[in-house]
């Protein structure tokens, strides 16, 4: 593949990476209620168990692909960044807006407020992001014990903590190696580097994985997904804190992005423009989804038998997917024209 063209086969797992995040919202108990409206004693619950163990692992891989594709870079510019929070903030804002508007409730203190650009995954990828050229500099020392402690450091060890919390009914602050109040569920900057560091560590030795056949792979992942769903049920019948299955830092949960990206790296499609082009609108679908997974009815959905849930599931995913597209292609246009002379010259940050 020519050098500086994206790899469609990965732009299609940051597709179905983002599709599982939309479902995993489709799932969540406060945003699509999927997993709040459902019987417990049916089946559809427990499907509804298996795919939030399947999908899980959706952010850490986008935080993965990052380290694999930009572990040789030694520069970062202002413009990335600032793009970023430019469009948590426009998306924000006219949200706000246009809702404020329908709905008769427009403030100018909610207006203030929408533009203050807080999104956890915008801010600490721009976190990783500046650092990446000081990060890139370990490509060449990277190894199997650096990769052995921080999983150990920042995955195993503040898992079990959160675990040992749960047995125990009590909240172990200043236990945990990753901060005083725990392991935040993985949302942490913490998960994001040591991610990153696992994509690094996978470019370093790619030709030496890619020789292991992709049925130990597909067999591994399976294994793993069984072993959280597994662990997801149990908790659920102990009356455990069953989320704990699901933390973006579970080893198994970690373990499951490098598995799927791994799999995924030895489909060979070549430059397929339009997953590249429905990949780039990536971000803006993690931005836009959840506005509107609140109006595709998922507590019908989920009551009714498991094949029309799942095809309620896909069919809405996929929808919300191409709507956010349509999104994107129009932003990108505007901002386009808006930011043409911003965008026309690197403004260097780092430059090692």
């Amino acid at each position: 593949m020519p050098k500086g063209e994206r790899e469609s086969n990965i732009e299609l797992l940051r597709i179905l990476s983002m599709l599982g995040v939309i479902i995993l919202h489709y799932n969540n108990q406060t945003i699509g209620g999927g997993l709040r409206f459902v019987d417990h004693s049916s089946i559809n619950y427990y499907g509804l168990m298996l795919l939030e163990s399947m999908l899980i692992c959706a952010v850490n891989l986008f935080m993965l692909i990052s380290g694999y594709f930009s572990c040789k870079s030694n520069r970062t510019t202002l413009q990335k960044p600032l793009e970023l929070i430019l469009q948590v903030m426009v998306f924000s804002f006219v949200w706000n807006w246009s809702t404020g508007v329908i709905n008769a409730s427009l403030s100018f203190k909610g207006l203030m407020f929408s533009l203050v650009p807080a999104n956890y995954f915008a801010i600490l990828y721009i976190v990783v992001y500046l650092l990446s050229p000081y990060l890139n500099l370990l490509y060449d020392k990277i190894n199997a014990n650096f990769i052995s402690l921080i999983f150990l450091l920042f995955s195993v060890y503040p898992t079990i903590v959160e675990v040992f919390g749960d047995i125990t009914n009590y909240e172990w602050l200043g236990l945990s190696s990753v901060g005083m109040y725990g392991s935040q569920w993985g949302y942490q900057v913490v998960n994001f580097i040591m991610m990153y560091y696992m994509g690094m560590y996978i470019r370093k030795n790619i030709k030496i994985i890619e020789k292991v056949k992709p049925l130990f792979w597909g067999m591994a992942l399976s294994g793993v997904v069984v072993l959280i769903t597994i662990w997801a049920c149990v908790s659920e019948s102990r009356g455990s804190d069953v989320n704990l299955a699901w933390i973006y830092c579970n080893p198994l949960v970690v373990i499951e992005a490098i598995l799927l990206f791994v799999l995924f790296k030895r489909i060979n499609i070549g430059c397929v423009k339009w997953i590249n082009k429905l990949s780039a609108a990536s971000f803006t679908v993690f931005l836009a989804h959840h506005r509107f997974i609140r109006y595709i009815n998922v507590q019908w959905a989920v009551q009714q038998n498991i094949f029309v849930m799942l095809l309620h599931m896909i069919v809405s995913s996929a929808v919300i997917y191409l709507l956010c597209f349509v999104v994107y292609i129009i932003y990108d246009y505007i901002s386009s024209l808006l930011l043409k002379n911003f965008k026309r010259k690197a403004i260097v940050i780092t430059q090692l």
